[in-house]
């Protein structure tokens, strides 16, 4: 499950997304997101997962979806190196009875 970090301000621009990340320094640290790292971004928020992304990405262009996760997957990687966006286990509900 992925999930945009804590201290993020968010704003929409013309090409894609700007994030400031109010966690470093005094004035914080901008990140721009074009277009594609934007919808990557947007995903993310909307599901917490790429997976539904990929597939339509796949679906949009009538390629297959390897041609695609390998990019969308470096978006989310790098997100995730500039800690903007944390990589968390899914947690399952576990439903009465014993353990």
């Amino acid at each position: 499950m992925l999930s945009p970090a804590p201290g993020l301000g968010i704003a929409q621009t013309g090409d894609g997304i700007a994030i400031l990340d109010i966690r470093r320094g005094r004035t914080g640290a901008w990140v721009f997101l074009d277009a594609d790292a934007s919808r990557v971004w947007t995903e993310i928020t909307r599901t917490g997962e790429i997976r539904g992304l990929v597939d339509a990405l796949a679906r949009e262009a009538g390629e297959p979806v390897a041609t695609f996760a390998p990019a969308v997957r470096a978006v989310v990687d790098d997100l995730i190196a500039r800690r903007l966006v944390r990589e968390r286990p899914v947690r399952r509900a576990w439903f009465g009875g014993r353990r």
